[in-house]
């Protein structure tokens, strides 16, 4: 579940490094293979985007929508569509062109 929190880089970068623990991990890697792999991305990270501001945009999928939001959208209720399905207006469009 997603917090409104902001996080620090080295809370992303510490992330993306369990996740490749994880994901390694239940792929059959040995336990260093997995942390060493981590920690050379967590490092690789560091050193590519060091004193950067990066943005990562959420990825919505209007399958899930895009029928409701076509059959509710009347041109006028823009701002009701954006609030009940907790989307923004880009992806209130998107859905509108599938």
């Amino acid at each position: 579940m997603p917090d409104n929190k902001k996080h620090t880089t080295d809370d992303f970068v510490s992330r993306v490094g369990e996740m490749i623990t994880y994901f390694m991990d239940i792929r059959g890697n040995t336990e260093s293979d997995c942390h060493a792999l981590a920690e050379a991305v967590k490092n690789e990270i560091r050193q590519e985007f060091a004193g950067e501001r990066v943005s990562i945009r959420k990825q919505y999928n209007c399958t899930p929508y895009a029928d409701k939001i076509a059959a509710e959208y009347n041109g006028n209720n823009m701002d009701e569509i954006r609030e009940r399905y907790g989307v923004s207006r880009s992806t209130v469009y998107r859905c509108l062109k599938r």
